[in-house]
């Protein structure tokens, strides 16, 4: 951090999009800062050039760059010397920026503003204090926004009900929030609430890395961007936020400046479209490659790479109809067909759509992308530990067998090596002057890429889930990540359970308490051929299981041989406990299975984090339950219950039809322990074996 300063200040271009400075940034803090990125929150908002914005806290004036760039007026509050002068120095030459040395309170007291922007270190303490809120909104025109950029890595974002209210209590009209992905800092994608109903598939792959197949659950960053109104101005003004944009999604890193682009998905009547446009208005060709600008409709259908890593077994037919596609659309998208890859290409049905062609390459044609797709396509697959290699062999072999599957020869992998190096090192540069050194290191990584090992112990689904979420489902909170998380590990759990059991898969499966089908629709994926049977108090969520996600209704008595029950014994209380365990012995076949989701230890660190002691004496209900969960095992409160391992151990073991079978901390959605057990065969004098 302390090289910013020394960087910016001897840098001849210090735009928000300057190449300079973004390659000159090495680590996450320098990023953070100097990133082309690093401006995406501001650009996903239609902000107004004739817009007069104040920005309280600019920092290193990174944000300021920008707003300078491109609205008539700017006013940067900062309260730290030093962070001025950095300010200063990012913006010099910007006559539209006023960089002040001190706080909110020091502006006279009649300038106000179109956009109030706080996106620093004062946004979260900002967030839940209505004070501070209201003398914000007095600094707004009427109609003006406020923009709060909420959730830092590494640290707890402020909840969004206590921003909502703090901003209703400082007179705010109710917010509208973004999600931001993968942070707010460099945000990647911007979405929308709607967007997961509408599309959940799309919205699921804007927050998974770029080009990976799967989505991320690892550095999770609860952060989003609340924009918040004062109230309505005496003429319509456009919102920054159209009402019919859905999401905005950025290519920006690891490229020059003459090749980042943003995307708007846009509602168009009953579905939408996806506007790509390159951020800089004139954007160059090197060599006959450049980026382009083009408008597509949206599809809700998985692509060529997904679909192979869940049915393997289609690799053949589906290589070949990608590879006829090239010669059919070449003449249509021309040097775009550059970008016409397996990961570009969705199988909606039996027919396959192009999408996301943004790269173009003129002097490219379909043997040459036929190479580069297949070189591209065997990295992925293998990265995720594909079952449909060999195991152990590497993504060079597993890339000679799939070139050969569409008649290429295996020496094509070197030529594509050479050409892949070559484009990379003019995206990272636009110029091919220079990067000799650069064209050398994109080639070491990828013969790197190419010995790798297949990783044997990856897993995915071996069928496609259905991903359709009921708009009832109150297990769906808008994280598309954490809702088909839950259905993958319960997944996960139930074959390596059966694996470990030596146990055949069941012909019969029963969701206990299955709700809108979170977990049931990963048991219909995991095991096509099973009858899955669908259990629920609330009917209509039976009927969703069953019209949408292929289950069957439970009619009268019958046994099964595998019991799921994710959520049922959250919620009862120790006397319920005897009976619900018989129930479920009753409903197993002999020798049948039963998983059962429990609140355990890391549940009740999640509950005692969320609670706040109140003032009840001597001590409140919900604090009651963790005291009776630390020192009895087992606590209840509202409808919610606490146990320790020994406890749900003991419980079972004094039943004498079951017999435990195994115990996970912690193994459904990181929260739930699971305990698995085996319906015992009875004695006749009435013991378990």
């Amino acid at each position: 951090m302390e090289l910013i300063p020394t960087i910016v200040r001897h840098a001849a271009d210090r735009s928000a999009l300057s190449d300079e400075l973004h390659f000159a940034a090495r680590g996450e803090a320098e990023r953070a800062i100097l990133d082309h990125g690093r401006a995406n929150l501001l650009r996903g908002l239609d902000v107004s050039p004739s817009a007069s914005v104040l920005e309280v806290g600019s920092g290193h004036g990174e944000l300021t760059r920008y707003l300078g760039e491109t609205v008539t007026a700017v006013d940067a509050v900062e309260p730290t010397a030093d962070l001025v002068q950095a300010t200063r120095e990012r913006t010099e030459g910007l006559d539209s920026v006023r960089v002040l040395h001190g706080a909110l309170a020091d502006l006279p007291a009649d300038r106000q503003y179109d956009l109030a922007l706080v996106a620093g270190e004062f946004a979260e303490p900002a967030a839940s204090n209505p004070g501070f809120l209201y003398r914000l909104r007095q600094r707004l025109r009427a109609g003006g926004t406020l923009c709060l950029a909420l959730g830092e890595p590494g640290r707890p974002a402020t909840n969004r009900s206590t921003c909502t209210a703090a901003l209703r209590q400082a007179g705010f009209d109710d917010p509208l929030l973004l999600d931001c992905f993968p942070h707010h800092r460099i945000v990647r994608t911007m979405l929308t609430a709607q967007l997961r109903a509408r599309h959940p598939r799309l919205a699921e792959a804007l927050q998974a890395e770029p080009a990976s197949t799967g989505p991320r659950r690892d550095d999770r960053v609860d952060s989003f961007l609340v924009l918040a109104t004062n109230g309505t101005a005496a003429e319509p003004v456009r919102p920054l936020w159209p009402p019919e944009r859905l999401a905005t999604y950025f290519n920006t890193a690891e490229r020059a400046a003459a090749w980042c682009t943003k995307a708007d998905v846009t509602r168009v009547g009953e579905g939408a479209e996806v506007r790509r446009t390159p951020l800089q208005p004139a954007h160059p060709s090197v060599e006959g490659i450049a980026v382009r600008e083009c408008t597509e409709p949206v599809y809700d259908a998985p692509t060529i790479t997904s679909l192979l890593l869940e049915q393997p077994w289609r690799v053949d037919p589906l290589l070949a109809e990608w590879r006829a596609l090239l010669d059919m659309q070449e003449p249509l998208v021309g040097p775009a067909l550059w970008d016409l890859l397996p990961h570009n290409v969705l199988v909606d049905g039996d027919r396959l759509r192009p999408i996301d062609l943004e790269w173009e390459n003129a002097r490219a044609g379909p043997e040459e992308v036929a190479e580069r797709g297949v070189l591209v396509l065997a990295h992925h697959l293998c990265a995720a530990g594909w079952s449909g290699a060999a195991p152990g062999s590497t993504t060079r072999e597993t890339a000679g067998w799939l070139g050969v599957l569409i008649g290429l020869k295996p020496g094509f992998v070197e030529r594509a090596v050479e050409r892949e190096s070559h484009f990379a090192a003019i995206g990272a540069s636009a110029s091919v002057l220079g990067t000799r050194e650069l064209r050398e290191e994109i080639r070491a990584i990828w013969l790197d890429r190419l010995a790798q090992r297949i990783d044997a112990a990856a897993e995915h689904e071996p069928r496609p889930m259905n991903r359709t979420i009921a708009p009832a489902d109150p297990a769906f909170d808008g994280d598309l990540r954490d809702y088909f998380g839950w259905a993958r590990d319960a997944a996960h759990l139930v074959r390596t359970t059966l694996t470990m059991e030596r146990t055949a898969a069941p012909t019969r499966i029963l969701d206990l308490g299955c709700g809108y089908g979170r977990e049931l629709r990963a048991l219909r994926a995991a095991f096509p051929e099973a009858i899955v049977l669908a259990e629920d108090e609330d009917p209509d969520a039976v009927r969703f299981c069953v019209a949408e996600l292929g289950a069957t209704e439970l009619e009268g008595p019958g046994q099964v041989e595998l019991l799921w029950c994710g959520t049922r014994f959250r919620t009862l209380d120790a006397a319920a406990w005897r009976p619900a365990l018989q129930d479920v012995a009753a409903r197993l076949a002999p020798d049948g299975l039963a998983f059962l989701g429990i609140p355990g230890r890391r549940a009740a660190e999640r509950f005692e984090i969320e609670q706040e002691k109140g003032d009840d004496y001597p001590v409140s209900p919900a604090w009651q339950a963790l005291i009776d969960y630390r020192t009895r095992g087992f606590g209840h409160w509202e409808g919610f219950s606490l146990s320790t391992p020994d406890w749900t151990v003991r419980q079972v073991l004094a039943q004498p039809s079951l017999r435990l079978a195994g115990y996970h901390e912690a193994a459904l959605g990181e929260l739930l322990d699971v305990i698995v057990l085996r319906r015992a065969q009875v004695t006749e004098k009435g013991e378990g074996r």
